[in-house]
């Protein structure tokens, strides 16, 4: 997992750097401090929520880049339910944009008309 956190600190990466042997076959991640990181910086929390949904698809991009086979996001918890209704509408925005994307873009592949390349 060191390896992982390590890969996102640095951006430099390359491909030659991994030992695939050592790669789990599941990832899961658990999205959590995004509206701190927002309220640190003097943004609103909804900024902070989109630029964790921006990371996330970097993390889904590389990890279908480099074999992950499966990957579970914990991103909406019971207790999201109680924080004020904008928040939750911004949210469940950012989720339905997320989807809408992952349909044109599964595994850092584009969809044509005839199936994915």
């Amino acid at each position: 997992m060191s390896f992982l956190k390590n890969i996102f600190k640095i951006r430099n990466w390359k491909k030659s750097d991994i030992d695939y042997n050592k790669l789990p076959a599941h990832i899961a991640i658990i999205m959590d401090g995004n509206g701190r990181w927002a309220k640190k910086r003097a943004l609103p929390r909804s900024v902070g929520h989109r630029e964790g949904a921006k990371t996330l698809k970097e993390i889904t991009t590389f990890c279908g880049e480099i074999g992950i086979k499966y990957l579970t996001v914990y991103a909406f918890s019971t207790e999201n339910w109680k924080r004020p209704k904008s928040e939750v509408d911004a949210l469940m925005n950012l989720l339905l944009d997320y989807l809408k994307n992952a349909e044109t873009h599964i595994g850092g592949k584009k969809r044509s008309n005839t199936g994915y390349r």
